[in-house]
């Protein structure tokens, strides 16, 4: 799953089987919601309800 760019600008990519947890940090207005929805919404697209198995807190 692609999860964002670095300082230098090149795609983050992880597989979230070894990487479980995720924490979304910025300031107000950064994008934090957006990149939460887009998030959610590729699992969503990708797997079936029976694969994803979501736990959020805020």
């Amino acid at each position: 799953m692609a999860v964002g760019v670095d300082i230098a600008g090149e795609p983050i990519v992880t597989n979230l089987d070894k990487m479980p947890h995720l924490l979304i940090a910025g300031a107000t207005g950064s994008g934090k919601s957006v990149c939460l929805n887009a998030l959610i919404l590729s699992l969503l697209y990708r797997a079936s309800p029976a694969e994803v198995k979501l736990i959020m807190i805020d």
